[in-house]
Parts: structure tokens; sequence; C-alpha cells
């Protein structure tokens, strides 16, 4: 019926399908499909075959349709029993980086970056989370013709990411997106 949202997920690193029509109520979610969105709902309290792998945290994005057009995508973060409740809550792809690190500095050898165009550490940190060992999501980015005018470092003093300082991914792609003349 035309007008009805369906809810499926899918798991990020097998591409398996566990649900297509997550029985949701209670669901807000804000309109960007790429952007920093969240997602609220509240499954079923009776759910008899319920396979939890359709709630993994961290590993099963969850995805909003009408009439077959998709409306929302995103990460599930939270899925626990609240009483006779079942609340879910998830958050765009972007999160992901929040939750991953660089453990090996300057992006396993990518950096460091001598006036650097920041979408290219932007798109550094996608490939070096994506190489991961359950890191890749399968996300790709579209870099804007010609870059940005911003600059990350300088030959002098080039921008690193030091490994004892184990920064969320998230920072970095902060640090690089908030530079003057940056994305």
């Amino acid at each position: 019926m035309p007008g009805l949202y369906r809810y499926f997920t899918t798991h990020a690193f097998t591409g398996e399908q566990p649900s297509t029509d997550l029985p949701l109520a209670d669901v807000e979610f804000g309109p960007e499909l790429n952007g920093p969105g969240r997602f609220t709902g509240t499954l079923s309290p009776r759910l008899p075959g319920l396979d939890m792998r359709q709630l993994d945290a961290g590993t099963v994005p969850l995805c909003a349709e009408r009439a077959d057009q998709l409306l929302w995508g995103g990460l599930l973060w939270h899925a626990e029993p609240d009483g006779d409740r079942y609340p879910i809550e998830a958050a765009g792809f972007s999160s992901y980086l929040g939750k991953r690190y660089d453990l090996h500095g300057n992006l396993a050898g990518r950096g460091p970056y001598p006036g650097t165009d920041p979408c290219r550490v932007i798109a550094d940190v996608w490939a070096y989370c994506q190489s991961q060992p359950d890191g890749d999501l399968g996300v790709l980015l579209d870099q804007p013709p010609g870059g940005s005018p911003g600059r990350l470092g300088t030959t002098e003093q080039p921008y690193a990411i030091k490994e004892w300082e184990t920064p969320t991914l998230a920072n970095v792609v902060r640090e690089a997106a908030g530079t003057d003349g940056g994305p």
C-alpha cells in the first residue's frame, strides 16, 4: 500500500538481509539520507521469531523507505529491551567514525599531510577505516571537482596524526572539515 513505511536491516559485513520489514512503532527520523541524522523507534513487544542478528549494534545498517523510495539510512547503535518495550536508536553512517580509531598513526602511512586538501584527508580517513578488519561499510565518497581551496598543514609543519594519541576518526574528519576554505 503506498504511503506505508518499511524498515529493513542488512548485515554490513556479510550483505545478508536479516529483516526485510522490521515492525517498528513510534518512529522518528530526519530527512537526510546521507547526513548525520538520528533514527529512533520501538519494536513490537511480541516478536517470537526475532533474530538478534537483526539488531547487532554497530554492524547493522537500518534503512527506511516509503513507496520504494529510500528516505533514511544509518547504523543501528542501540537495541536493548526496556521492560515491555524494545527501543532502538540509529545514527547516520558517519557515526561509525566516532567508534573507530587511528591505531597506526597517520592513517597507516597515508600522512603526514603537508599543505593537503582536507577533502583528501577525509577520503583517506574512510579508506583507512574501511581497510581495517570488519571496517568496510561500502561507503563511497564524492570528491568536489578540483577539491577545496583549504589546506591542512604546511611544508614546514605537516598535519600529522600521532599514533599514541589514537584519535577517533570522527575527530580527524572534524579537524579537516574545520579548516578555513575546507569542505
